[in-house]
């Protein structure tokens, strides 16, 4: 991987750790890992796209889900993805477990987010 690649890596880590995890304790709660369902309505819904799902995947997903899910276009295994994931959120300004949200029901988050039955 060259540089221009890393820099794109890095690049997408520090955005998914900035705005994925507070949209997904403001959908469904605080959780350690969510469904692949959940992750996937909020990457749409912060209309993520390119090859580089997979490190939010990771970072929310479990392994089992994350290799079932998995597009496998960045090539980056479950606990390399993972780490960049903490990397990227640690340098960031605030912590993630310092917001707190109220959770919503699964049909407010699917009108919200636009997937799922409405």
């Amino acid at each position: 991987m060259g540089w221009f690649e890393r820099f794109r890596l890095r690049r997408a880590a520090r955005r998914y750790a900035r705005y994925v995890p507070a949209a997904l304790r403001k959908g469904w709660g605080k959780s350690e890992f969510y469904t692949v369902g959940q992750v996937e309505a909020v990457l749409t819904s912060l209309d993520v796209s390119g090859s580089f799902k997979d490190i939010a995947r990771a970072a929310f997903l479990t392994q089992e889900d994350y290799h079932l899910s998995q597009d496998s276009r960045a090539g980056l295994s479950y606990a390399d993805a993972r780490s960049l994931f903490h990397e990227m959120q640690a340098k960031l300004p605030y912590a993630y477990g310092r917001y707190e949200f109220e959770a919503m029901e699964n049909v407010q988050a699917a009108r919200q987010y636009g997937v799922g039955d409405r």
